[in-house]
């Protein structure tokens, strides 16, 4: 089966809303690498502190009458047709090993 395809989505979050790494930065009190490494693809680790940061600092920047950044907002979550199967129940389920 392939794996579940879980990727951190703040490269486009940003370019939707129009907001600039620079300007996040500031907001944010940090410098612009430290922006740049959380614009990655790959989902960053990240503390409570600094998650609740990065949703103010993005929800402070962001255009009026936008709907507001939520957590969810920042990961994207999609599945391979084998594992739509098996939710959907027409998989093989795996046994529960105790």
């Amino acid at each position: 089966m392939d794996k579940t395809l879980i990727s951190w989505n703040l490269i486009n979050l940003m370019e939707s809303y129009g907001i600039k790494a620079g300007d996040l930065a500031r907001v944010m009190g940090v410098s612009n690498n430290a922006i740049s490494n959380l614009r990655s693809t790959r989902m960053p680790r990240l503390t409570e502190g600094t998650l609740n940061e990065l949703l103010i600092g993005l929800n402070s920047l962001r255009p009026q009458g936008k709907p507001i950044i939520e957590p969810k907002d920042l990961i994207k979550f999609s599945l391979t047709p084998d594992e739509i199967n098996l939710i959907m129940g027409s998989g093989v389920k795996k046994e529960n090993k105790v």
